[in-house]
């Protein structure tokens, strides 16, 4: 998925699903920066001090020989963290709300405030793919994968017309717009066929009429 992307130092973020010690360590060597939550049962991570030690706002920091360093940070609930590129010293605060209704800025560390402002694209565009997606059941897998690159090229132009075009339309309406623009031609080149086969149909029948 990362090739071609090698000694450009682009910046990738991802979750836990794809993350580990040894894929940050791969991915330092070739220049790329990474950043990802983990799953605190990946067998390669610190020892962490258990939930009860730490109170909300609070976090621990460790970092291996390579260099990746290892964030577990308490909020309402442990969140875990690796990155091959944030220092472990940084650190800032982000808004959180009490059970009475109140915002309070609690310390979190750098790494995990760059990681949600980033992966918060991916949320906004999996919304967007949700509100109208064209995928279908199917019993062949490669339908599923056509329909999600399909709705995913819909959502991608979508973000796209936003910028370049005024006033702001809704997903809704740029899908109906998309859909019209497909079928336009389609619609023409029926009518025009229909329209062939009753002049032929109307030939015929004077060609058998009486003089």
């Amino acid at each position: 998925m990362l090739n071609g992307l090698e000694n450009k130092e682009h910046i990738v973020y991802f979750d836990n699903f794809f993350n580990s010690t040894e894929l940050l360590e791969d991915l330092k060597k070739k220049l790329i920066h990474a950043c990802g939550t983990v799953n605190p049962s990946r067998k390669t991570l610190p020892v962490f001090k258990p939930d009860r030690k730490l109170k909300r706002g609070e976090f621990e920091v460790f970092s291996n020989p390579s260099r990746i360093v290892a964030f577990k940070w308490r909020d309402k609930r442990s969140v875990y963290l690796l990155s091959n590129f944030h220092s472990p010293f940084g650190t800032t605060e982000v808004n959180r709300k009490e059970k009475n209704g109140t915002t309070t800025k609690v310390r979190c560390p750098q790494a995990l405030s760059d990681y949600n402002a980033n992966m918060n694209f991916v949320d906004k565009f999996d919304q967007n793919l949700n509100l109208y997606k064209i995928n279908r059941k199917s019993k062949k897998w490669w339908h599923r994968i056509f329909f999600y690159f399909l709705d995913a090229a819909v959502v991608n132009a979508f973000v796209l017309y936003k910028e370049l075009h005024s006033p702001k339309i809704s997903m809704k309406e740029f899908r109906r717009s998309v859909s019209q623009g497909l079928v336009a031609d389609l619609v023409i080149k029926n009518k025009r066929k229909a329209y062939s086969c009753g002049k032929q149909l109307l030939k015929n029948s004077l060609s058998h009429s009486f003089p």
